[in-house]
């Protein structure tokens, strides 16, 4: 059963790998790296059914920590999802073709 579970998290890496190269091709990089590492931490999460050791549980940890210092820093300074539709809006423009009265 071990080498089954290590061989699809070996396989759900490969394929967190795939598709944030994917992502990055498309959406950038900022994407991508939270995508990637859901993937290493389902990849993880996998390993961690075949045997609860504390270096399995330890790296699993680590993941899960690097993820989130990894996603807040990469959510700093970015603008809000719907930051475009405030920019489109005629008070945000700076010269209106409209008529004042």
């Amino acid at each position: 059963m071990s080498q089954v579970v290590a061989g699809l998290a070996l396989a759900v890496t490969a394929a967190g790998v795939i598709c944030s190269v994917g992502v990055a091709a498309r959406a950038g990089l900022r994407a991508a790296v939270p995508v990637l590492l859901d993937f290493l931490l389902a990849a993880g999460l996998l390993r961690l059914t075949s045997g609860l050791e504390w270096d399995r549980i330890a790296g699993t940890a680590l993941i899960v920590a690097i993820r989130h210092v990894i996603t807040a820093g990469l959510s700093v300074g970015t603008p809000p999802a719907r930051a475009w539709l405030a920019a489109m809006t005629p008070r945000a423009w700076k010269h209106s073709t409209r008529p004042s009265g």
